[in-house]
């Protein structure tokens, strides 16, 4: 006589690898779908990240302010913020810095300064800081460029009366330039262009007016007196 045996079909046995496969999609969908367990958690990670990086990009404003007597023009916070080892770059008039591999929008508003989180990356472009007149004449202007990540690069100098009518005037990897044969009681657009070794560019515009000699106004009255072959005006 045959004996019963207890067992698990074959059929049995696919329904229950459907079900667990199954139950495993879930699973993973659940963890690592768009709403996520992981991915929750990352978002929450990276929003505490932000969170910390604003923090701290506000205290350096706050101490920038203090030490400026309660005032602090951008160009003087981004020149602050990259003293404390902080990258930043400028595009299209727009300013960006990057902390901990990712990348801010940096603006003023209403006086008050603006951070806005942009996407991770880094920070590899030159910046001109600052073009410094360190002399002027009536018929001259020597400037100084400060700048970042600029090492063995070239700068390209150009001045006009208006920022559509600019000339190329030089070139040097020194930083310093002095435009001559200028008008007196011009105003002059000066725009410097900077090119590292990587290929990467960078520049800033500034403007300035050269001195004129004053008019004077009236009548001048004087009188000469020669002495002895020599003349003397009074």
């Amino acid at each position: 006589m045959f004996r019963n045996h207890k067992g698990i079909t074959l059929v049995t046995l696919v329904v229950i690898i459907i079900l667990l496969i199954i139950l495993a999609s879930i699973s993973i969908a659940t963890l690592t779908g768009e709403n996520g367990v992981i991915t929750k958690a990352n978002e929450a990670k990276l929003e505490t990240e932000i969170a910390q990086d604003k923090e701290m990009l506000s205290m350096h404003y706050i101490e920038k302010t203090v030490d400026g007597n309660g005032r602090v023009e951008l160009d003087e916070y981004l020149n602050y913020i990259e003293e404390q080892g902080i990258p930043t770059r400028q595009e299209d008039d727009r300013n960006y810095a990057e902390v901990n591999g990712k990348i801010y929008e940096i603006s003023m508003e209403n006086g008050q300064l603006k951070i806005e989180y942009v996407e991770e990356g880094e920070i590899t472009e030159p910046r001109i800081q600052e073009i410094k007149i360190i002399e002027q004449t009536l018929e001259s202007i020597e400037i100084k460029v400060t700048a970042v990540r600029m090492e063995g690069g070239t700068y390209t100098y150009y001045i006009g009366t208006s920022e559509d009518q600019l000339e190329e005037e030089g070139t040097n990897q020194t930083g310093e330039y002095k435009f001559e044969e200028l008008t007196q009681g011009q105003t002059y657009y000066i725009k410097v262009e900077g090119e590292n070794q990587e290929g990467l560019k960078t520049e800033k515009t500034i403007q300035t007016t050269l001195e004129a000699i004053p008019q004077a106004e009236g009548n001048i009255e004087y009188e000469i007196t020669w002495s002895l072959g020599s003349a003397t005006v009074e």
